[in-house]
């Protein structure tokens, strides 16, 4: 999986033996940027078969779908989710021995609750896409969630409005990626959703620091980073604040519900 640095947005890459999945594709600002086509695209190329089997937005908000377009028009095969195809709450298949599981609030009061969500599973690993869900969203799904993820990708890149201690608690990953902008306005992610995830140990990242994020279900205790290169559960800087001595340490495995 690849997390990119597409500002203050969100943009991923899924790549199983023999698939490849984009989930958002960055924003899109009038004509001067368009991070479909100057950052998704060119990772695409860069890091695999050039080809996408399907192509998921979780909203259309435009920090995630605006740069949707460009991407649907270089790959026109792809199957879509969340664009010209509704979302699923539940729908479920199975890639490489991977499996593949949409996850939606669809009672939720805003866009935001309502995100179009991805659980991704293999027999020993779990990575969770949350979109831009909210509390609400959160206490709605989470028994439908691992109680140990290997990966999150932050719900609303860290805001907080999102990342409630429950949700924090009972997920508990081994890493958390914040897809935040450097400079952002907002000040992704917020401190106190920051101390959230120390709390469960978690070692967090946020791409606009360190750039693009790959983790590999092979090898889930190193990740690595554009700007940091290879960085391990034993040392990985960024936003672990609280002092070690005051997580409280899980098993080592996470866990992973059978099917």
């Amino acid at each position: 999986m690849q997390v990119l640095d597409v500002g203050q947005g969100s943009a991923a890459l899924i790549d199983t033996r023999s698939h490849r999945i984009v989930v958002d594709a960055g924003p899109k600002i009038d004509t001067r940027f368009d991070a479909g086509e100057s950052i998704v695209m060119p990772a695409l190329r860069r890091t695999g078969s050039d080809r996408v089997d399907l192509l998921m937005l979780t909203h259309l908000d435009n920090d995630h779908a605006g740069g949707r377009q460009a991407v649907a028009d270089r790959y026109p095969d792809a199957q879509d989710i969340g664009a010209i195809r509704r979302c699923r709450d539940g729908h479920s298949w199975v890639w490489d021995r991977v499996r593949f599981t949409i996850l939606q609030y669809a009672d939720g009061s805003n866009r935001n609750d309502r995100s179009c969500t991805l659980l991704i599973e293999n027999q020993r690993q779990s990575v969770y896409l949350s979109g831009d869900i909210g509390i609400q969203a959160e206490h709605a799904l989470v028994d439908r969630l691992p109680e140990r993820l290997s990966v999150l990708v932050s719900p609303h890149h860290g805001s907080r409005s999102s990342s409630s201690s429950l949700f924090t608690r009972h997920v508990a990953p081994q890493w958390v990626i914040h897809s935040a902008g450097r400079f952002s306005r907002y000040g992704h992610p917020h401190p106190l959703v920051s101390n959230r995830y120390a709390l469960e140990c978690s070692r967090q990242l946020v791409t606009g620091l360190v750039g693009g994020i790959t983790w590999s279900s092979a090898d889930p205790e190193r990740i690595f980073s554009q700007r940091l290169g290879s960085l391990t559960l034993a040392f990985a800087p960024g936003l672990h604040r609280l002092d070690e001595s005051a997580c409280v340490e899980k098993p080592t495995n996470p866990s992973v519900r059978r099917h």
